[in-house]
């Protein structure tokens, strides 16, 4: 706000009113006890209509942009406005990011000392990676058979074949070389992104890559595939512990008890943080529907379509699976839309995680470290939407264009399995779809395309939602094959209907 003019000053105080307006409302549904999940689906409507509303104004109004007779931006006054947007936001996002790993480094060690015996952790462990990767294999070939029924092209999405553009002429010569804003910015947001997945996208190095060298590091979040090394840390530690247990007792006794005690806290720690989700939600969906450039976005209408046709396939194929495994998806679906809606909003599953347990634990009655083992995994192993349909699309666009000669079934048989590797270990907390995407770019020599990485970031926000929910639903999919290959779920706590739907989501 400091340095803002005086219009952008009296614009944020509208936000600002605004956003606190409606959590005073969001603060008296609490204190009436409406349920949680009520409060959190009341909160996205009124962002949706509110965003709507508040586009309309922005676009339509010198107060808050100023335009030329062409129809382009002159002054934008939204800054500070965006800003307080920003702060609830993505400020709730950071708080989620905050516990993830915490939350995953005690559920995965917890899942495992619970387990007992190596064999019975050699079973949980595979049977829910095996689940995770096919699923996200499936996913794959799903995105591959959709961009091409669609007819999606890299070049004609947008109109222009940015491939004859040099990124490194433009991000070098920069506005001073003739070269617009936005293609400096999409240029940018590629090489960025490639830079921080670096050497490591070739098969020894991304495995290497997985191994904690230094785990204290990893829980700050600031490592390359940070979770997934997180996760290799607290399964370690836990097979160590199980050696300290059988052959020391008591000591195995009393690390169990602390442990069991930094176990409440964090879970504490995390019921506070979700106690903000209606706050959160509100915050970003509003500043998703106020900010989105709606006539920039149609000429990727056809791609935005294509997407959510590939989510909507993956979920029926979910069901099949669910079908086919004995559970009845009818009665999964009916039990997990609570848990879907806050990874559709909240667009995090790490953030989902302790629901997403909660789910597969009381509600279709899998064991705790089944529940526990999957549910964390899923977190940053075959997560269907980020990991497996997006690259997959992005790759088939750009082979679409011709720029490799002679395609075959085997390049597309390739393609699925090196989106199966590049997917273990894709963080869940934002922006996992755009690094993996980087690296399925990378692992098949297609870096001069990082550009288009850039181009779809206009309408993340649009499907990340989609695909988020999809990588938890994913996850509980796999937690459910698990639990009956393992004989670890009470068949009739899933059959049962009058179970509290409410447990790990509107007790929080």
């Amino acid at each position: 706000m400091f340095g803002s003019s005086v219009q952008e000053v009296i614009v944020g105080f509208i936000f600002l009113s605004i956003i606190l307006g409606v959590f005073y409302y969001l603060n008296k549904l609490s204190k009436k006890h409406i349920k949680f999940s009520y409060r959190v689906f009341i909160s996205l409507v009124i962002a949706i209509v509110l965003g709507i509303i508040m586009n309309f104004l922005i676009n339509n109004m010198s107060l808050f942009r100023a335009f030329d007779s062409s129809g382009k931006i002159v002054s934008d006054y939204t800054g500070v406005g965006k800003s307080w947007l920003t702060l609830f936001g993505y400020g709730f996002v950071d708080l989620l990011r905050m516990i993830s790993l915490p939350l995953i480094f005690v559920s995965i060690f917890g899942a495992v000392i619970k387990l007992n015996t190596g064999k019975g952790i050699v079973k949980v462990v595979g049977t829910t990676m095996a689940a995770l990767l096919a699923t996200t294999a499936i996913a794959a070939v799903v995105g591959i058979l959709v961009t091409k029924g669609f007819g999606l092209n890299a070049t004609q999405i947008i109109g222009v074949d940015l491939n004859s553009v040099d990124c490194s002429e433009v991000i070098t010569a920069g506005t001073s070389g003739g070269y617009s804003s936005e293609l400096i910015e999409i240029c940018n947001y590629g090489n960025n992104r490639a830079a921080k997945v670096g050497s490591t996208t070739n098969l020894p190095n991304m495995l290497r890559g997985f191994i904690p060298k230094n785990p204290i590091y990893a829980l700050t979040g600031q490592a390359t595939n940070s979770t997934f090394k997180v996760v290799v840390f607290a399964f370690l530690l836990g097979i160590a512990f199980l050696g300290v247990k059988r052959k020391k007792p008591e000591e195995g006794e009393t690390i169990e008890k602390g442990f069991d005690g930094l176990h409440a806290l964090i879970s504490r720690l995390t019921a506070i943080v979700l106690k903000l989700t209606p706050y959160g939600i509100f915050a970003l969906m509003f500043r998703v529907f106020a900010f989105t450039g709606w006539v920039t976005i149609l000429p990727l209408a056809k791609y935005l379509v294509a997407t959510w046709v590939a989510i909507g396939i993956m979920f029926v194929i979910h069901g099949i699976i669910l079908f086919f495994n004995g559970t009845n998806p009818i009665t999964f679906y009916k039990k997990a839309a609570k848990t879907l809606l806050f990874a559709f909003t909240s667009r995090s599953s790490a953030g989902t995680l302790p629901l997403t347990i909660s789910t597969l634990k009381d509600q279709f009655g899998v064991t705790e470290e089944v529940s526990t083992t999957s549910a964390s995994f899923g977190t940053t192993i075959g997560q269907n939407g980020c990991a497996g349909i997006y690259p997959a699309m992005l790759v088939t666009m750009v082979w679409a264009t011709g720029v490799i000669p002679d395609i075959t079934i085997f390049s597309y048989v390739f393609l699925v399995i090196i989106v199966t590797l590049t997917s273990l270990g894709i963080a869940g907390i934002g922006g996992g779809a755009t690094f993996a995407a980087v690296a399925v770019f990378s692992a098949i020599g297609l870096d001069d395309w990082l550009w288009l990485t850039g181009i779809l970031v206009s309408i993340e926000a649009l499907i990340d939602m989609g695909r988020t929910a999809l990588n938890v639903n994913g996850a509980m999919v796999s937690g459910l094959v698990t639990a009956k290959v393992t004989d670890s779920i009470d068949i009739d706590v899933y059959n049962n209907m009058n179970t509290d739907n409410n447990v790990g989501f509107d007790k929080i």
